[in-house]
């Protein structure tokens, strides 16, 4: 009715003040962006070329914060929506008790409550002091407690798990791409959780060699909106924001994931530069191409109508 749609539109009006004064949302085209080919970043089987922004793009977004600051601080609280694992599955609370907008990413996980959780929607949460509920899918399949465990920030799942939850939104696929993660790498996990795979130590060790490197190399460079990641003979995934300062709080947490695959399944990078510039063509050619690639291979995520990340998936998938 009219008076949701007033509700709804004086929200956006809120966001956008919050997290844009004074600025306006650009698109993330190639009239934004560019791929900077020049500067590969490369350790093992990961190698990642910087999307660099062509604006001034680096106060966007300077006052929120990430979901995992706002739960290492506590300025933000996840608990369950509920006992019911039929209903309740596929949600839960968040609480912003700050001051401060909080960023949430499509593809971050939460550790514990009834069950380990993806969320699946790119969300600003306002302080308001209330709770919000955000959508999640279940990456645990064979827990659901009786008593609520406190749920714990645990970075990105890979971008074939992100593509999975996009694109198909079924739980028993997301269930099915777990269990066969698990094992194929040999992974024993009672409860066939996810998570179990990143605990071992010697994962553990070989993953962090990747993230130093990685780490460091953003710590030199903050010019940097986006990434394009390659594993083996496949561009494995890009990520690109609308901000300088948007990307950099997600990027060692978006790392992780794409170095999870590339530990997993990836092999020493063979992809010729050709077939990367192509991809990158489909996606940032113009809106319309963008539109045409994310169909089918991508995401381009909203808040409030605007677009602030586009993501691009396997291109192998998409062949």
């Amino acid at each position: 009715n009219s008076l949701s749609i007033m509700i709804k539109m004086r929200l956006v009006a809120i966001i956008l003040l919050f997290i844009l004064p004074g600025m306006a949302f650009s698109q993330i085209t190639y009239e934004t962006v560019r791929v900077d080919y020049d500067s590969v970043w490369e350790y093992k089987n990961l190698r990642i070329y910087p999307v660099r922004g062509l604006g001034a793009a680096g106060e966007m977004f300077s006052n929120v914060i990430t979901l995992q600051e706002a739960l290492a601080t506590g300025e933000a609280t996840v608990s369950e929506r509920g006992s019911a694992s039929t209903t309740d599955v596929h949600w839960v609370k968040i609480k912003n008790h700050g001051n401060k907008p909080i960023y949430v990413g499509s593809g971050e996980m939460l550790i514990g409550g009834r069950q380990d959780r993806v969320l699946v929607k790119d969300t600003i949460l306002l302080p308001t002091g209330e709770e919000q509920l955000i959508p999640s899918m279940c990456i645990e399949q064979g827990r659901w407690s009786r008593k609520e465990k406190k749920f714990e920030y645990n970075g990105y799942v890979t971008p074939r798990l992100r593509k999975l939850l996009d694109k198909s939104g079924n739980q028993s696929l997301v269930w099915g791409e777990i269990y066969s993660q698990l094992k194929s790498n040999k992974v024993q996990s009672p409860t066939l959780a996810y998570i179990a795979q990143k605990q071992n130590e010697e994962y553990i060790l070989e993953s962090n060699g990747y993230l130093n490197y990685f780490r460091n190399k953003l710590l030199k460079d903050s010019s940097i909106v986006g990434i394009v990641c390659l594993s083996g003979d496949e561009v494995i995934g890009t990520d690109i924001y609308v901000s300088q300062r948007l990307f950099l709080s997600q990027a060692i947490e978006l790392i992780a994931g794409y170095t999870e695959e590339a530990i997993t399944g990836g092999k020493a990078v063979t992809v010729p530069l050709e077939e990367v510039i192509n991809y990158m063509d489909k996606l940032l050619t113009n809106e319309y191409s963008q539109e045409l690639f994310c169909k089918k291979n991508g995401m381009i995520h909203k808040i409030g109508g605007e677009v602030v990340h586009v993501t691009g998936y396997s291109n192998k998938e998409e062949k």
